[in-house]
């Protein structure tokens, strides 16, 4: 799963993922585009992760979640026969991936 917020917009003071806090440096070293911040969090747990956000009582907060996965989705009514054998995986990194974003403003 990754989480970006616009960093143009929010001005965060604190960032704690499940109960630890993230040190001001590391997120804010972490820029993903002119426009983004974020971070990664690999092996989310069924039950989802606590992510808290200190900001200003005034600044708008603008989050996108993306999670990705390997491989297409099972989709009901729809036959999914797999990749013939003659066609084979792009030679990148997320290649046969699913990417599901969510966008969310506080």
């Amino acid at each position: 799963m990754s989480i970006y917020w616009k960093h143009d917009r929010l001005k965060l003071k604190a960032l704690a993922v499940n109960g630890k806090r993230v040190a001001e440096e590391k997120f804010e070293a972490v820029r993903t585009s002119a426009r983004y911040s974020g971070f990664s969090y690999h092996g989310v747990p069924e039950e989802g992760i606590e992510l808290r956000l200190e900001v200003g009582p005034s600044d708008p907060i603008d989050l996108r979640i993306e999670e990705w996965s390997y491989g297409l989705p099972d989709i009901a009514g729809m036959p999914n026969n797999g990749r013939p054998d003659y066609i084979i995986a792009a030679p990148i990194l997320y290649s046969d991936c699913t990417v599901i974003t969510k966008t969310f403003t506080f």
